[in-house]
């Protein structure tokens, strides 16, 4: 019986969306998205995802050896690198 991978061990990447290879957009009411689905929303690779998921700086979901995100996992992770808008002046151009 297959064991489910441990701490440390590699996580298999998930076979291609499609024949051609494109990932399409993941529908609005779906829970889980594969890396790729993600990184399309978030504008990042799915190998980063991965990465960050592998290093544990990233929640994620392991269905069988399938890595999934789920939304509320990527609006956190989005939330974590926000940055506040500054208030102060803005500096002028040195001009030509």
């Amino acid at each position: 019986m297959p064991q489910a991978p441990g701490p440390g061990s590699a996580i298999e990447p998930d076979p291609p969306e499609s024949h051609t290879g494109t990932v399409t957009a993941p529908h609005p009411e779906q829970l889980l998205l594969t890396p790729e689905q993600a990184g399309l929303l978030l504008q990042v690779p799915g190998s980063w995802l991965r990465k960050q998921a592998a290093a544990g700086r990233m929640s994620s979901v392991l269905l069988g050896r399938r890595l999934l995100f789920a939304r509320t996992d990527l609006d956190a992770l989005v939330d974590s690198h926000r940055r506040p808008a500054t208030t102060g002046p803005r500096r002028p151009r040195p001009g030509p």
